[in-house]
């Protein structure tokens, strides 16, 4: 029974080499719906995400069993399932798997508030203080009595949960602290702040209840008043009057709210970890297909720009235009969102400073942006591998980071693993430039991205040519092109526009297949996602299509190039064809 159970196990995270992931948003609404086991959604439209239950279950390890074949990923595995069964029984009981999951979940809550810490901790001390905060946060001209009213308002919020997050009441928060401030849901201490926190982001008439309309939310498409009302609104309203309206007076008050604050705070873990366990029998009978190969696909967006069903997601573009910084946008109010966008346009896109972006200058900013994920991806890595602390990356660092115990010498050479490491040495040489034995922060983007660079993109190319062509001839055929897609009838529609591609595009002899030369195109395009970005910025904001965008054009369209505290993004998934972009 013990390696049927560590089989099923293992099934669900092998199958991240040919699961597709699918993204999506449940347009539910959710007291502090940032709550997540993972940044990916569990499903859209009822289709099943595994990238959901990898993170879950993985946490911070997701990304290196991606990169690992599947029988170094089962070996891990078999390793972990055993910290997993807590009583070593060899069983995994739903309530084991629970306490793993949320475990995981509360490391990752720790590490996400660290950089965040970090930055605002300005005498790096460890702790935040009040006026650190604010003063990092807000800017110190909102400290004052010029602050406007809204911003006032935000800082009495923040300061009431500062002080109760402020359990040994010095002043100051620690870590630990810091994540209670950040995510009260996450801590019953703060309970009471997370009910009336709720209650107070849903309240809009003020009257100190939550009702129906409230609840729901404004789930209405303004363009399509007739429209169908959603499945979930039906769900949810019978919730409303069956489970949280306890007196069924059509509103909820405090007690009643707080039902539903630790319903949806406890839900994903434990309806997470029962989803671990019965996911996993289905994948050791039937895996999914994968969607197309994408040559180094970014991967940095937390969002899709398009759904399964072509709908339009602006977060893909706030995180475009702002990089990083997209999430710190979400958390301000929209005057202050048109504010800072303002201050970005004059002062940093629109470079010859005639009152006009153009497409070349929105497009240079866009493609900083796209490096600044990069930066600050490898920033990351560096701080966790380098333990030496000279801010570089040495080989054998690296090494024993990425593969540690598994990197074995007792086996053979032409061991999968030993292959894979004598490759990646390899790579690391060349992104060592200057020849010093060691990556620095420029080197280690060229590592991680060879496309970006002319002197790494042979490496580039020979990598994705390995990935995709399963038959060794060092050619890409068609279904390896497609991925592991099995043939239907009625083939969706994205296999008959990357097939009409494949041949038009890429296929220059048209002998079916791509040799290296021809698959160079395909992986190192002339045009990148900035390029096709800016035009779709330009395309949904000139108003006068003139080329160029005025600063008031953007302020008008400012929720497709940033969000805010008011940004429904329930609502901000539109339905745009491609072609009409």
């Amino acid at each position: 029974m013990e390696g049927i159970l560590y089989f099923l196990v293992c099934a669900l995270l092998v199958n991240s080499c040919i699961c597709a992931a699918t993204t999506g948003r449940d347009n539910r609404p959710k007291p502090h719906e940032d709550i997540s086991l993972s940044e990916k959604e569990h499903e859209e439209d009822g289709e099943h995400n595994s990238e959901y239950d990898h993170e879950a279950f993985l946490g911070g390890m997701k990304d290196e069993y991606d990169d690992l074949p599947p029988e170094e990923a089962i070996k891990r595995l078999r390793v972990l399932v055993k910290k997993v069964d807590s009583d070593k029984d060899g069983f995994v009981t739903e309530e084991e798997l629970t306490k793993w999951v949320r475990d995981v979940f509360n490391k990752r809550l720790l590490e996400g508030v660290q950089e965040d810490l970090s930055s605002k901790d300005m005498d790096t001390d460890g702790k935040l203080t009040w006026d650190e905060y604010v003063k990092a946060t807000y800017g110190p001209e909102e400290m004052g009595d010029d602050a406007d009213e809204e911003s006032k308002k935000l800082l009495k919020t923040d300061k009431r949960r500062f002080d109760t997050a402020d359990k040994d009441k010095d002043g100051a928060l620690v870590k630990e602290e810091f994540v209670h401030f950040m995510h009260p849901e996450s801590s019953p201490e703060m309970a009471d702040i997370h009910v009336l926190e709720t209650i107070e982001d849903t309240d809009n008439d003020k009257d100190g209840f939550i009702s129906k309309k409230e609840f729901l939310g404004d789930f209405q498409d303004p363009n399509d008043e007739e429209a169908e009302e959603p499945e979930w609104v039906k769900e949810e309203t019978q919730r409303f009057n069956e489970e949280y309206d306890k007196n069924h007076d059509g509103k909820l008050d405090k007690e009643e709210a707080v039902v539903i604050c630790k319903s949806r705070t406890m839900q994903p873990v434990t309806f997470g970890s029962f989803y671990l366990i019965a996911f996993s029998v289905i994948l050791s009978l039937k895996s999914p297909f994968s969607a197309a190969v994408e040559p180094h696909k970014d991967n940095f967006h937390k969002h899709e720009h398009f759904g399964a069903n072509q709908e339009h997601d602006v977060r893909y573009d706030h995180e475009a235009f702002l990089g990083p910084e997209a999430e710190e946008f979400d958390h301000l109010t929209p005057e202050e969102s048109k504010k800072r966008l303002r201050v970005i346009v004059v002062k940093m896109i629109d470079t010859n400073k005639d009152g006009l972006v153009s497409e070349d200058e929105l497009r240079v900013w866009i493609e900083k942006q796209r490096k600044a994920f990069m930066y600050e991806d490898v920033d990351k890595r560096i701080a966790k591998e380098d333990k030496d602390g000279d801010g570089e990356i040495s080989w054998e660092e690296y090494r024993k980071s990425e593969y540690g115990e598994w990197d074995n010498y007792d086996l053979p050479k032409d061991h999968n693993l030993r292959r894979q490491i004598r490759k990646k040495e390899y790579k690391f040489n060349i992104a060592d430039a200057d020849k010093n034995g060691k990556m620095n922060r420029d080197e280690y983007v060229d590592f991680e991205h060879p496309e970006e660079n002319i002197n790494m993109q042979e490496i580039a190319l020979d990598e994705v040519i390995e990935d995709v062509d399963q038959n060794d001839d060092g050619l890409i055929t068609v279904a390896e092109f497609l991925g592991q897609y099995h043939e239907e009838k009625e083939p969706p529609a994205w296999v008959v526009r990357h097939r009409a591609e494949f041949h038009s595009r890429f296929d220059k002899n048209k002998d079916g297949k791509m040799d290296r030369e021809e698959a160079r195109e395909w992986v190192f395009p002339e045009k990148n996602d900035s390029h096709d970005e800016t035009l779709h910025l330009i395309d949904g904001t000139d108003e006068n299509a003139d080329g160029f965008l005025s600063v008031d054009e953007i302020l008008l369209h400012w929720n497709l190039f940033v969000g805010s505290l008011a940004t429904d993004h329930g609502n901000t998934l539109r339905k745009v064809k491609h072609t009409e972009l």
